[in-house]
């Protein structure tokens, strides 16, 4: 085998090796990301609004953190030449003594997705039956406020509110 092509496999090596560490690294994030909305479920089903909030600024700070992930795969596939649509398919196309690795890894971005989208999914179930639970009571309290006041020969009808001192509000 040439020198030159021997460099150049080798380089080509460096760089899946560098490629397979940044998705190691952002598999990790999405991973962290776990634990974290499972404790934003347990806080929404517990109604715990200061854990909620912990949660929200640990979700922002890992979803920042997750920001150029697509980015890195777009830059190093330009940069080893590789046309894909999906991961699977630029597998294909590397060396054959890389693509165990990348598979495993591969899968494992595939089980931490779907966890994710588990957890973000009950999440915002939970948190539409909760909004429509406060809202229909917001809307009997209202309706309890409004009464209709008809007249002796039930002819005619008049709006009116309860005082204000029965009022309730949330």
């Amino acid at each position: 085998m040439p020198e030159a092509v021997k460099k150049t496999l080798d380089s080509y090596s460096k760089r899946l090796d560098i490629f397979h560490d940044n998705l190691s690294e952002y598999l990790v994030l999405y991973q962290d990301l776990i634990p974290v909305l499972r404790k934003e479920l347990d806080c929404i089903e517990k109604g715990n609004m200061p854990g909620l909030d912990e949660c929200l600024k640990s979700l922002q700070a890992l979803t920042l953190k997750t920001k150029g992930f697509e980015q890195l795969i777009d830059s190093v596939m330009a940069d080893l030449g590789i046309q894909a649509n999906t991961m699977a398919e630029a597998i294909l196309k590397f060396p054959e003594e890389h693509r165990l690795r990348f598979y495993s890894l591969l899968g494992q971005f595939e089980l931490a997705f779907k966890e994710i989208a588990f957890y973000r999914d009950e999440c915002r179930v939970l948190l539409q039956t909760k909004l429509f639970t406060i809202n229909r009571t917001l809307t009997l309290l209202n309706a309890d406020t409004d009464m209709t006041v008809y007249s002796p020969d039930a002819k005619g009808y008049r709006t009116s509110s309860a005082s204000k001192s029965f009022e309730q509000s949330i």
